[in-house]
């Protein structure tokens, strides 16, 4: 475990190049059918999804109060309507994995790739976290919960 400002991170170097956020939370670890990937699957790289849009249909978005659940997956994104609600086809930055919360059901700590540097565990709100999109703008949480639940 290496430390790196306030936040541990977790590096796995099988996770180095293989994938990203997005397919780390929704895929499994990848999707190599996706024609978003396909230079990436010719040049060897399977496990990669540039968005998850086409990946949580087995998922429901939860209503902002409801408790979360270890396994609910976090996307960070830009509430372009202001509506409180991610729809699909707004810009997301960020996809995590909760992995725990508190008695009350408030997430505190979750797990996701940073870009190509390895898995990290942090704070669903830790600072420099996807605090701010890439236009300097919060960053906005939606929780999703597995349709099977």
């Amino acid at each position: 475990m290496v430390r790196n400002s306030d936040n541990y991170v977790l590096l796995d170097p099988n996770a180095k190049d293989a994938y990203n956020c997005h397919s780390y939370a929704w895929e499994n670890s990848g999707d190599p059918k996706d024609y978003r990937n396909d230079a990436l699957v010719r040049a060897g790289v399977t496990k990669r999804d540039n968005n998850p849009d086409g990946n949580m249909s087995g998922y429901k978005q939860i209503d902002k109060d409801e408790p979360n659940k270890h396994g609910d997956r976090i996307i960070y994104y830009s509430d372009q309507n202001n509506n409180g609600k991610y729809d699909k086809g707004e810009n997301i930055d960020h996809s995590a994995i909760v992995k725990t919360v508190d008695n009350k059901g408030n997430t505190t700590t979750v797990i996701g790739k940073m870009g190509q540097n390895g898995i990290s565990e942090n704070h669903p709100t830790a600072p420099g976290y996807y605090s701010k999109d890439g236009q300097g703008n919060p960053t906005s949480r939606a929780y999703f919960r597995s349709k099977k639940e």
